[in-house]
């Protein structure tokens, strides 16, 4: 579909759940997208035609099983749909242009090139993290109101990151825009994964500098030389010869923009954790989304993510929490993980269980509560170290809120096919009649045949 900027007000053709269809801004084979209002306010709605096949419909509800996932700034929302009956739509915010639209007028622009591709890598980079890649990232596809306002739209080809995820694709069929696709897209769509939506980001980059394609060849030549290293490792034929993650790329474009140094993670770690120390003024929230967002980037790097949080005050996580939830709960999930299967010396085994009890105490998210009693659990029975087993079940057998004890039954269910022995020697540690009913009821059965549960 191809968007423009409405030539007059729009005319009211159909209601649909309170909102009036306009103008038509774009249309496809089997879709178009028109402007709507609803109480005097504007939006755009995408909707299928009633000739669309049922594979389009197919791809149409997936499009919006996706984008209703999906919670951020650079991705388009969705506001309102009808998926159940023809003609399905959905309704999302209104945009005054489309990136394709705007590329004669971004070459040479360097400060406007660096914002809008800052705004897709961000976009990008939570999509990927949410388990979604697009497949078919184009200007077209990027929305925009100005270099402030940008996000991604057309999740059409997208579909979950998901080895076993039964495709909407055939093997030998590729899916995308030609310029836009990586190779591996036109012979094995299926094949396809983040590293495919880089090289998307590659090339678009290449004609944020070029401006509209006149022809396919691409010239570095004519490319900052700051950037050709950006976009070449992009477009790599070889998926593992490119950036192998978003969170890569935009560390390597915010050093060649020069918004960062080369500094060493654990550098621009202990910078961000003194000036967070050292501000009298409380804890500065701008400085807690740069340490998030530099642990994500690097959370592969599982000492650095286990070292870094650490070192990280109580009070500064749990502002993390509070701001940045989902990835708060997914850098402390790793940090459990990791902590519970490394070996460390007996006096550190003791820092980790202090640490993870005052997180335990601080934060209220049970998932987050239910990862430190597990690392505690882990490092305690691992090491046979007392003091920490013990910090374990004095936890366990604390009072808890009403649902809480859920989220702990399902991380300890995750020994029941691995090491089943450990919830025998977690039940041989605690006091049953200060436990929780759920807990118990789990844990009982893990006692040998001759043992009673202890209630004193």
């Amino acid at each position: 579909m191809s968007y423009q900027e409405p030539l007059s007000p729009p005319t009211p053709r159909a209601t649909h759940n309170e909102f009036v269809d306009g103008v038509i801004l774009g249309n496809g084979t089997f879709g178009e997208v028109c402007i709507c209002t609803n109480q005097d306010k504007t939006f755009a709605k995408k909707k299928l035609l009633l000739t669309a096949t049922q594979d389009a419909v197919q791809r149409f509800r997936e499009e919006v099983r996706l984008l209703s996932k999906l919670d951020h700034p650079n991705v388009v929302r969705i506001l309102d749909q009808k998926l159940f009956d023809r003609p399905l739509w959905y309704v999302m915010p209104l945009y005054r242009t489309s990136l394709d639209a705007e590329l004669s007028s971004f070459p040479g622009q360097e400060h406007r090139i660096s914002k809008v591709f800052r705004a897709i890598l961000d976009g990008m980079e939570y999509a990927h993290r949410e388990g979604v890649v697009h497949r078919d990232l184009k200007p077209l596809n990027i929305l925009m109101n100005g270099p402030d306002d940008v996000v991604i739209s057309d999740f059409g080809l997208g579909r979950e990151i998901d080895p076993e995820l039964t495709r909407q694709t055939q093997t030998g069929f590729g899916m995308g825009t030609p310029f836009y696709m990586a190779p591996e897209q036109f012979t094995n769509a299926k094949a396809s994964d983040v590293r495919s939506d880089i090289f998307s980001l590659g090339r678009l980059l290449y004609v944020l500098h070029t401006g509209p394609l006149t022809h396919l060849a691409v010239d570095l030549s004519k490319i900052p030389i700051n950037v050709r290293f950006i976009i070449s490792k992009c477009c790599q034929d070889s998926p593992d010869r490119r950036f192998q993650s978003v969170s890569e790329l935009k560390q390597a474009w915010l050093i060649a923009m020069g918004e960062i140094s080369i500094a060493s993670a654990t550098d621009q770690a202990n910078t961000l954790l003194k000036e967070l120390v050292t501000n009298t003024t409380g804890v500065e929230p701008k400085k807690v989304d740069e340490l998030a967002e530099l642990l994500l980037r690097h959370e592969d790097d599982q000492d650095f993510v286990h070292d870094t949080l650490m070192k990280v005050p109580t009070d500064v996580l749990v502002e993390m929490v509070n701001r940045r939830l989902d990835d708060a709960k997914r850098l402390l999930r790793k940090f459990s993980d990791l902590t519970a299967c490394t070996s460390f010396a007996f006096s550190y085994t003791d820092r980790i269980a202090d640490k993870c009890e005052s997180l335990y105490a601080s934060i209220a998210d049970f998932e987050i509560r239910a990862d430190m009693l597990y690392c505690i659990m882990e490092v305690g029975f691992e090491h046979n170290r007392f003091y920490v087993m013990g910090r374990f079940t004095e936890l366990l057998e604390q009072s808890k809120q009403p649902g809480e004890s859920l989220a702990i039954l399902d991380r300890l269910k995750e020994l029941e096919a691995s090491r089943p022995q450990r919830l025998g020697e977690i039940a041989r540690q605690l006091t049953f009649s200060r436990l929780d009913h759920n807990l118990g009821q789990f844990l009982i059965p893990y006692l040998g045949p001759s043992e009673e549960p202890p209630h004193s």
